[in-house]
């Protein structure tokens, strides 16, 4: 899947992270769908993913230097079946649901889920998930 559109891949996960409350498999089809959309609209660019503490939290970013999403759309983009166009993308966006699904699993994990995007210049993906009591 990375090396559709001839992106790279940069991974910065803060070492010696703590455990966290979440179920292995739902996270990683979080991120596996982060990624995917990331280089679904990134063409020769960096995907990046960033794992670091905040906290009792801890704070995952996926991030690109694609295409980005109009402002407008942005407050839409976490909505059932809602398939947001990308800023100057005529390519189909999927079925609408892996934001929605994302945003269902993280919180259900007790987390947050949120996004940035500038128009022509990237978007980042950000979630948390509680960190495990020792």
């Amino acid at each position: 899947i990375l090396n559709k559109n001839q992106n790279r891949l940069d991974i910065r996960i803060e070492s010696n992270l703590p455990a966290v409350y979440a179920d292995p498999a739902r996270t990683s089809q979080v991120i596996v769908n982060l990624i995917s959309n990331a280089v679904r609209f990134t063409i020769d660019g960096v995907i990046t993913i960033n794992a670091k503490r905040k906290n009792e939290k801890i704070l995952v970013c996926v991030s690109d230097t694609g295409i980005g999403i109009a402002a407008e759309q942005l407050p839409y983009v976490f909505g059932r079946y809602v398939k947001t166009q990308k800023s100057g993308y005529t390519q189909d966006t999927g079925t609408g649901l892996g934001l929605y699904i994302c945003k269902y699993i993280v919180e259900k994990q007790g987390g947050e889920i949120w996004i940035e995007s500038d128009e022509g210049k990237g978007t980042s993906v950000f979630f948390t998930l509680p960190v495990a009591d020792n």
